[in-house]
Order: structure tokens, then C-alpha cells, then sequence
């Protein structure tokens, strides 16, 4: 049985939000993910199937491994590409729903015009430490695998399950499945989330097509850039169990790199046992975007918060730098210096399970 996480009031005033909003707009964070572009388009054809006017609005474009996904009748609008229609979009808004991030920096310029929106405003997301102003809603759970997750519970607790066709099961499915690295990370820990898994494929959605098109799927030019980073632009500390990918805006233009070319680059290295922290640096326009990954106790959310304007999960987190590839790096390597070296650790962790076994022998 699903349990009803969410609170009451919330559900009740989200409901009431919705039933008297006549333009809905949805949006989601900067380099929209899986989970982001699956909740967004998801909510949105729900909304409209609920004979709402909804649209999506996103601070730049889908990744290109992930545009299968949209539909001739629900397809987003750019910020980055068309914001003149995305102003108006929300300018006439009487509701803006917020997804997958808490904070206006995670959608860059689009910030100010969904600050400066007079609509109400709503945020359903799973990271920690929200910090979105002038919210009516606000229904922040760091517990769940996704925000996907959250949508189909708001549905479920909202009594709006009945809107549920196979396109909003597929956006569902969609962002849980690549949030949770198909099911196999540790957010995927909770047997609700099979529950709601078995609910959507109850819609005849096809979860082999969805894994092959969006995270086994490359083009030939992604598949060499990912190549050549991992072979000549990968450093590795065995000392410390960390990992470097660094990219910059010359190697990108090599391999003809387009958005979405890196996706899960970051997770490579955390394939050796040995590796506990994985960095990717790669060098954008005006920043240098940093991604980590990270398992066991080592957490590279408030890393990524300190030093790089960002934040995340424990495990899974990002952040920008403004500055050189250079620069981005000699930060990188004074943390990597303060790390504690892997002996150390273990020598820690068997003391501790020593004396916590001496307690146990004087008791």
C-alpha cells in the first residue's frame, strides 16, 4: 500500500490552487535530467487532461537523448531559445508549479521573470534546504527517489489518479527510472517505489524502449567524446579514492558536442570498487559546470554547496564555477587534499567496530 507522505493541508490547498487557475505553467531546472523533464511533461498532460490550459516552460532545451519523450501536443517552450512566448507564458499564468529544484539560481536567467510572475506559485521537489520565497505550496520531500515520485503522489493523495493515461505513466516512469540509475541506487530503497513502478506499468508503458532510448542511447560523436575523457582526461588519486573528469570548450567543439553528449560520464569511475568520489568539470559558456557522485558515507552535497554555488543529494550533487578550467581545479585539488586518505578511513572504521565490540563484551 502507498502511504499518503504528503500533508493534508498541503494536498488541500494545492487542489484548490488547481481547480480555480485558468493558465498553468510547469518548469523544471537548467540542463533538465530525466526526473526534471518527466515530472514536468507529466504534470502538464495530466493538468490538460483535467481540461486545464497548461504549458511547459524551460530555462534551456531538453538534452538530445531525451526529446523522444515530448509529444506534438505537449512540447515545451525555451526560455534560452523563444522569451518573448516564455514571458508571455507566465505573464498570463495564473499558477506557476515549480519541479526538481528549490531555488531560483537551479533555473538561471529564467529566475527573475518566474520571481517577478504575479501568479501563484508551488514547488514540488525532493531536494534538501528549499529556498524558494513567496510559495503557497510548498511540498519538499528529500526522502523520495524523485520529484516524478512526488508527482504521482500528489495525484494519488489530490484524487487525480483518474488522469493518469500512458504518456503521464511514461514522464513518471521516466524520471524514476533515470533518478534512481535504473532502480539500482540507494533513494530506490523504499518498496513504495516498485509500488508506484507496478502502478505505472499498469498503464501498458514499455520500460525496456524507455532504458534503451534514455540512458542506453548515444550518438557515435557522444560515444567518442565519452571515450576520450575517460582515457586521456581522467585522473585518478587511489590514495584517496577520488576521480577528475575535466572537458574543455576545445574538446567539446572536437567531438561536436551537444547537451546531453556527458550524461552519466560522472558515474563511470564509481565502477572501480576503489573509487568512493567521481568529478566532472565541464566548461560551458560562462561557467564551468561541475557534477559528483559519490558512494558510502563520503556526501558531496555540501561540497558542492561550499565551493561550487550548488548543492544536491548526498550522493549526487552539482554546482558551477565561475572562473577558468584552471582555476575550477586547483579548488578541486585543495578539497581532494583535505580528504582523509582510504587507509585512514578503514583504520577509523575497524577501531570503531572494535570498541563498540568491547562495550558490548563489558556489558
Amino acid at each position: 500500500m502507498i502511504s499518503k507522505i504528503i500533508d493534508y493541508h498541503s494536498i488541500g490547498h494545492l487542489r484548490y490552487l488547481v481547480e480555480r487557475a485558468r493558465n498553468v505553467v510547469v518548469t523544471c531546472h537548467l540542463s533538465p535530467d530525466g526526473d526534471a523533464i518527466g515530472s514536468s511533461l507529466g504534470l502538464c498532460k495530466l493538468l490538460r487532461n483535467m481540461g486545464k490550459r497548461a504549458d511547459v516552460v524551460l530555462p534551456d532545451q531538453v538534452p538530445r537523448q531525451l526529446t523522444f519523450i515530448t509529444l506534438e501536443d505537449v512540447q515545451p517552450v525555451t526560455y534560452s531559445v523563444n522569451r518573448i512566448k516564455s514571458q508571455s507564458l507566465l505573464e498570463r499564468a495564473s499558477l506557476v508549479i515549480c519541479l526538481d529544484f528549490n531555488s531560483l539560481k537551479r533555473i538561471d536567467k529564467l529566475g527573475p521573470v518566474v520571481a517577478g510572475a504575479h501568479a501563484d506559485k508551488v514547488m514540488i521537489d525532493h531536494h534538501e534546504d528549499p529556498d524558494l520565497e513567496g510559495l503557497k505550496v510548498a511540498i519538499s520531500h528529500p526522502e523520495a527517489s524523485s520529484t516524478c515520485e512526488l508527482v504521482y503522489r500528489v495525484a494519488m493523495q489530490a484524487g487525480w489518479l483518474r488522469y493518469v493515461d500512458r504518456f503521464v505513466a511514461r514522464c513518471l516512469y521516466l524520471g524514476m527510472m533515470t533518478d534512481t540509475g535504473n532502480f539500482a541506487y540507494d533513494n530506490a530503497d523504499d518498496p513504495e517505489v516498485f509500488e508506484i513502478v507496478a502502478a505505472l506499468m499498469r498503464h501498458g508503458i514499455d520500460r525496456h524502449e524507455l532504458h534503451k532510448r534514455a540512458i542506453d542511447n548515444y550518438h557515435v560523436s557522444a560515444i567518442r567524446l565519452q571515450g576520450y575523457a575517460l582515457h586521456e582526461r581522467m585522473r585518478v588519486d587511489m590514495e584517496r579514492g577520488a576521480a577528475l573528469i575535466t572537458l574543455d570548450k576545445e574538446e567539446l567543439e572536437r567531438f561536436g558536442y551537444q547537451r546531453g553528449d556527458t550524461e552519466a560520464l560522472v558515474n563511470r569511475p564509481l565502477s572501480d570498487p576503489s573509487i568512493r568520489w567521481s568529478t566532472f568539470m565541464r566548461e560551458d559558456a560562462e561557467h564551468i559546470k561541475v557534477s559528483m557522485r559519490a558512494e558510502g558515507d563520503f556526501r558531496v552535497d555540501e561540497m558542492c554547496a561550499r565551493y561550487f554555488h550548488g548543492g544536491g543529494h548526498i550522493h549526487a550533487a552539482g554546482g558551477e564555477f565561475c572562473g577558468t578550467m584552471a582555476e575550477a581545479v586547483a579548488v578541486y585539488e585543495e578539497i581532494l587534499a583535505g580528504v582523509a586518505p582510504l587507509a585512514t578511513v578503514e583504520e577509523n572504521e575497524n577501531q570503531s567496530i572494535t570498541n563498540e565490540d568491547n562495550k558490548n563484551n563489558e556489558d
